[in-house]
């Protein structure tokens, strides 16, 4: 009768390069790569956002916040953000918050329970520390507690935009800066 083959016995070599093939595979799974942003708009999206920046008087609203021809231009590059772009876009976070919310509990996907404070309550908050009765008068008409997030916008020496998050959900309090500076300040509000 013929002799049986010899069972396989994989080298080294051979097990190294299996084990980095899952490695890679996992490592795919768990962390995928985003699609590239595109370095310029599409035509048809050229021509909108074109038409809007040429729009005068109030150009858009969301819920109590609106924005003019005049915010607008802020957008452009090498432009200084303002109050009401910032105030807007939490606007429009805090109405697909609340729309959320009318979900159904075990919805996939479902977002956040979030909150957002506008830009006047972070100064008001950094002048005066925390005092109950001032707190109270920016909460009487939610329960922050209730939610997963709180989005607080900083503007830092009238120079910088940045983003905070009391995070309920985490159990913790976080600073989010585009140019990746560490922000304490954040964190300290005790006067």
């Amino acid at each position: 009768s013929p002799k049986p083959p010899k069972p396989y016995s994989p080298s080294f070599e051979e097990l190294n390069k299996l084990i980095k093939t899952r490695n890679e595979r996992a490592q795919d799974r768990l962390h995928p790569k985003a699609k590239p942003l595109p370095d310029r708009l599409a035509p048809d999206e050229s021509k909108e956002v074109e038409a809007l920046l040429r729009k005068r008087g109030v150009v858009s609203k969301a819920g109590r916040e609106q924005v003019a021809d005049k915010d607008l231009q802020r957008l452009r590059p090498a432009t200084w953000l303002n109050d009401e772009i910032i105030n807007f876009y939490g606007q429009l976070i805090l109405s697909r918050a609340e729309e959320a919310e009318s979900l159904k509990e075990n919805a996939p996907n479902k977002p956040l329970k979030v909150h957002y404070f506008s830009t006047f309550f972070w100064p008001k908050l950094h002048e005066t520390g925390y005092e109950k009765g001032r707190i109270a008068k920016w909460t009487k008409k939610v329960d922050i507690f209730s939610k997963d997030v709180v989005l607080l916008a900083v503007n830092h020496g009238n120079s910088h935009w940045t983003s905070a998050a009391i995070n309920f959900k985490a159990k913790r309090i976080e600073a989010y800066d585009s140019m990746g500076y560490r922000r304490n300040d954040i964190y300290l509000v005790s006067r």
